[in-house]
This record gives C-alpha cells, sequence and structure tokens, in this order.
C-alpha cells in the first residue's frame, strides 16, 4: 500500500522531482512500472469469466496509467495485455489502447510491442477494441534498440495464451528493458513448459549486462518464500520488492486480486515481479489501483484491473 506524500516519496527513496536520465550519470536511474492492464480481458459482469473492470473504457486505463507515472515520477511503463497497433481486418477501427496511453502521458514518450496468441492461435483485440493483443514497453526517451521478440514455448492446444519477450534499448541510457507474460496452468507445469519460458525469459535477459526485466509471471509468492519455479530469475537478478525499505513498507506486497462472487471477498497474491541488475532504491505495489469492489451492493468497480501496478527505482550512478 503506497503512500502518496511527496515527503513518503522522499523516505522511500523514490524521486518526487523528474531527471534526465543518462545526462549527468553514467547509468541512470530506471524508474519502472509493470502492470497487466487486463486490457482486453472478457465479461461483461465480475461473474463471467476472465473478467475485468471497463473493458471497453480504454480512456480510463489510461488516465490511471498516466496517473501513477506523474505521482512516482516513472521513466518506464511495462505493460501486458494491452491492445496496439493498427486496426484488424474485420475489427474494430480507431486508436488502439496503446494510442490512448501515449496521448495520456504527453510528448516525449516512445514504444514497442509484441503480440500475444490465443490458444486459438488469434491475436486480434476483440469487441470495441482495435488493435493486437500483447505486451507493450513505453519509455519516456527513444527507443533505438528494438531486438526481434523471443516466442515463449507454450503450446496452444494448452488452454493458454502465448507470449514473448521484449526488451529494448534507449538512446543515451546503458540498461535495457524487457518485459513478459508466461503462461501457467496444470498442464504446463507438470509438462515442463513452465519451466521452459523462465529458461528462455533468462537467457533472452542475460544477453544484457544492465536490465531492468518486468511482468505478470502467473506464480504465486506466498509468506516471503520464493516460488521454486521462480529461483532462476531471483539467483540471477534482484526483485525490487524482496525486501522492506522504510518502517512500515511491507516486502512481497500483494499485486494480483481474484474476486469470489459468493462472499464477494477477494485473495490477493504476488504473481506480478520486477528485476534489476543494479537493485533497488525503492519499490511499492499500489494495491489501490487493483479493482477490489464488493459486486454484491454496487456495479462500480475501485480500480481498472485485477492487478496493482509494481513499480521500483534503481539506482543513478555517476
Amino acid at each position: 500500500m503506497v503512500p502518496l506524500a511527496a515527503a513518503a516519496a522522499a523516505t522511500l527513496g523514490l524521486p518526487t522531482t523528474a531527471g534526465a536520465a543518462g545526462g549527468s550519470t553514467a547509468v541512470e536511474s530506471v524508474r519502472a512500472m509493470t502492470w497487466n492492464i487486463c486490457g482486453e480481458a472478457g465479461g461483461t459482469s465480475p461473474a463471467d469469466a476472465g473478467y475485468c473492470p471497463y473493458r471497453n473504457e480504454p480512456q480510463k486505463k489510461a488516465d490511471a496509467i498516466a496517473e501513477v507515472v506523474r505521482v512516482r515520477n516513472l521513466n518506464v511503463v511495462m505493460l501486458q495485455e494491452v491492445c496496439s497497433g493498427p486496426p484488424v481486418a474485420g475489427g474494430a477501427t480507431g486508436p488502439s489502447q496503446l494510442d490512448v496511453i501515449l496521448t495520456a502521458l504527453g510528448p516525449g514518450w516512445t514504444s514497442a510491442t509484441a503480440l500475444s496468441e490465443r490458444p486459438d492461435g488469434r491475436t486480434n483485440c476483440r469487441g470495441a477494441l482495435s488493435g493486437t493483443l500483447g505486451t507493450a514497453i513505453l519509455v519516456k526517451g527513444t527507443i533505438d534498440d528494438r531486438p526481434e521478440p523471443v516466442v515463449l514455448p507454450v503450446p496452444l492446444d494448452t488452454d493458454a495464451d502465448r507470449s514473448r519477450v521484449l526488451c529494448v534499448g534507449v538512446a543515451g541510457w546503458r540498461t535495457h528493458l524487457c518485459t513478459t507474460h508466461l503462461a501457467n496452468n496444470d498442464t504446463l507445469l507438470k509438462s515442463g513448459a513452465y519451466d521452459a519460458q523462465v529458461a528462455t525469459l533468462k537467457r533472452t535477459i542475460s544477453a544484457y549486462p544492465r536490465v531492468v526485466v518486468g511482468g505478470d509471471f502467473n506464480m504465486g509468492l506466498y509468506h516471503h518464500v520464493i516460488p521454486a519455479k521462480l529461483q532462476p530469475m531471483y539467483d540471477l537478478l534482484t526483485e525490487c520488492d524482496r525486501t522492506s525499505y522504510v518502517a512500515g513498507d511491507a516486502a512481497d506486497e500483494v499485486t494480483h486480486f481474484t474476486y469470489a462472487s459468493a462472499t464477494g471477498t477477494y485473495t490477493s497474491s504476488k504473481i506480478d515481479y520486477l528485476f534489476s541488475t543494479a537493485g533497488f532504491t525503492g519499490c511499492d505495489s499500489w494495491t489501490q489501483k487493483a479493482d477490489q469492489a464488493d459486486y454484491r451492493t454496487t456495479r462500480q468497480p475501485t480500480g481498472v484491473s485485477d492487478h496493482a501496478p509494481l513499480y521500483g527505482y534503481t539506482p543513478a550512478t555517476s
């Protein structure tokens, strides 16, 4: 749970004023957020499978993203389940979710995207949403390195989406940025496909001497115990919320909320992660941004996604 006062931000080691990355320092401070905004989830009510609030209202999600960026002075946004790119044949027209988000962020931002495939192999965004389903990295700066996204080894006959490892380099920065969305279910666990995804991610990011990696890993961390399946990532990099930074700052905070319509309650877990080679000066999950409405008594969501944004700050060094 995040305190919003500037004084609290300073205490956590979170910058309260903007600074030019890569200007006076040899290694920039990467101020990054990862957020699964469930931008293309289905369902018209919380009782429906795959429900997510404001599915057909991209502006709501864009405004929430822009608020986090502004309040927490971020220069990197990593998104999962976002629609981007031009309209596809037979689909909705008009600007994509990513277009709306970039407009909300204002000038100076550039983006890169990678598609995700549903179990039927389709990649189009559905209903009133235009573009292609996938992941995105948005940077306050100029992306000048766009390696081909690496496909994750997820068979499409396992009732799971297949995403990619998306990485970019930024002009004037010495740190690369990567994001992904790992798939997980019983079939993938038993077959070793989840382990293969982690191995693919680790192999891809190991190419970069300095890197920040964020995403939805679909693997719960409970009671401060590192999931064995993610130990390879923890062996390689520092996860931002593994430690508390000031008194009252919880470590390993939850990032995902699942609604039980029968009871009006939520179960929560940490399934979103933010890693770096450089460590972090601060980190938090803004849990209030995740939907936690009791839909037995209201139809009004309290957040724009079933996930909370997780953000952290790497140190700048001279």
